[in-house]
């Protein structure tokens, strides 16, 4: 008796049947086009690196979240979480051989230990863009604008998706300015400001009777909808209970409690609290957060990064992508190898709460594992919320049939050959199918509608003796002879 078993993924990993995995080569494609338009080379490291790698180039919480491996040589290795420790690695070895600046990208499958739940799974595609060897600000800002033209290829419109934007030092040199607690301490807590609301939210209104899984769909949707903007935010408003719409109203009041109960825990007294808190609220375009940071009295150590802000508003209008871009001073990211600019995409219609891409600077990546100072800046963008989001707002809707120009179909069992010769000859400029077999006329006009053909070319045994082919229309049943000459695939293309 079989094993039922044996026919389930295991939990978190994914067939890609041919109409999904179609959807996934759209999404990488277009990836790929962008980056090239851009001047980048693709590159490709082992799927396996050595655990010490990973954990010198990896934040604490990654490393939670790796599979682990040993060698018949007793090696410690890991399946790998994400590219840039092998990038790093790479130019380690070898980075005296490349003209700088340096712009790569590459598309791996990448592998984590989470636990499998919507939007997360185990193994992923992910694009990586890098440019090292450049320290301008500018760099930063081509990575953006390029990640930017990446969603906007994809079919996303303006305003459906927002870039945030902060400065590691800014932050960094803030906290340590006004508290006596080093910044790494309280970094992660910010990063974490969106799940530690929600988690608060989630604890009230099951103290007001919901149950824990409504509780729990209710805070997310609470959640959903802060991080909207606009009409999106008012279509979701609409269909919520006027006791969340309390409690929407409230959110700024709740964040600012919850954040300053943490980060007084954290150490810092109730003024210094207060003080981080007013600073990581500042969010806006580049109007509104540059006209309130600048009422700021900030200290001299965040003079520099901030300048470094301002440069990068200038530069990413000139890519005109300004219009994508929110300025955040919560905006952190988890890895701990950031050092400058960091960025994150998110839906902005209250879809999906988790980030598209995120990405920064991390000048100091390449010399912490023995190479010669490379500064860098680049981002990661998986496939997977892409798609979510892209079947949400159907933009697959091109692409989601398996779809062929042109469908071949003998007559008879005696026009096989000559259909075989034609097919070896046309695919050179279509997309074609050819079934090479003796079926009948029904079947072969059921597999040209099966896979979208547009036109089907039957040859039977009189369109070989008189040297042409019948081309039927498969949207309107027309059909037309043409001749086989050397104008063939210039006469076959005035049809589709």
């Amino acid at each position: 008796m079989s094993d039922s078993n044996l026919l389930q993924n295991l939990p978190g990993l994914r067939d890609y049947y041919p109409a999904e995995f179609n959807k996934i080569l759209h999404i990488l494609d277009t990836m790929r086009q962008v980056s090239i338009s851009y001047g980048y080379n693709e590159y490709e490291g082992p799927s396996i690196e050595k655990q010490k790698l990973i954990e010198a180039k990896s934040g604490t919480e990654l490393m939670k979240e790796i599979f682990k491996l040993k060698d018949r040589y007793d090696n410690s290795l890991l399946l790998r979480p994400e590219q840039t420790p092998t990038l790093a690695r790479m130019l380690a070895k070898e980075q005296q051989r490349f003209k700088k600046p340096i712009r790569w990208f590459s598309i791996p499958r990448l592998f984590r230990d989470e636990t499998p739940q919507k939007g997360r799974v185990r193994e992923f595609f992910q694009l990586n863009v890098d440019i090292l060897g450049e320290d301008s600000i500018s760099a930063d800002a081509e990575v953006i604008s390029l990640a930017i033209d990446i969603l906007r290829k994809l079919g996303f419109q303006n305003k459906s998706f927002n870039l945030l934007i902060n400065h590691r030092e800014l932050l960094a040199n803030y906290i340590e300015s006004n508290t006596n607690v080093h910044a790494s301490t309280i970094i992660p807590i910010i990063d974490k400001k969106s799940s530690l609301v929600q988690d608060f939210i989630t604890q009230k209104l099951e103290e007001l009777g919901y149950s824990r899984q409504d509780a729990l769909k209710s805070s997310l949707l609470i959640r959903r909808i802060h991080n909207s903007s606009g009409q999106y935010k008012d279509q979701l408003m609409e269909k919520i209970t006027n006791e969340l719409k309390n409690m929407i109203d409230q959110i700024e009041n709740i964040e600012e409690t919850v954040m300053i109960e943490k980060l007084m825990a954290s150490g810092i007294d109730k003024i210094g609290a207060e003080k981080i808190y007013k600073f990581t609220s500042i969010k806006g375009d580049s109007n509104h957060y540059f006209e309130k940071i600048q009422n700021l009295d900030l200290p001299e150590t965040c003079l520099n990064s901030f300048n470094e802000l301002i440069q990068i508003k200038d530069f990413l209008n000139a890519h005109d992508v300004l219009s994508h871009v929110i300025f955040d001073n919560s905006l952190a990211r988890g890895l701990d190898y950031y050092t400058g600019i960091v960025f994150e995409a998110f839906d902005a219609t209250g879809q999906i709460v988790r980030a598209i891409l995120g990405g920064g600077r991390y000048d100091d990546l390449v010399t912490s594992i023995g190479g010669s100072p490379l500064t860098g800046v680049g981002f990661g963008m998986g496939d997977l919320v892409v798609k979510e989001l892209m079947e949400i707002n159907n933009l697959f809707r091109d692409i989601e049939k398996n779809s062929v120009g042109i469908y071949i179909a003998p007559i008879k069992a005696t026009s096989i050959p000559a259909s075989i010769q034609l097919a070896t000859r046309l695919r050179s400029k279509f997309k074609l199918l050819v079934n090479p077999f003796d079926w009948k006329l029904s079947r072969h006009f059921e597999f040209a509608d099966l896979n979208n053909a547009k036109l089907c070319i039957l040859i039977g045994p009189k369109d070989i003796e008189n040297n042409v082919i019948s081309l039927r229309n498969m949207s309107d049943s027309s059909q037309h002879q043409i001749k086989i000459d050397k104008d063939l695939e210039q006469n076959i293309g005035q049809y589709l």
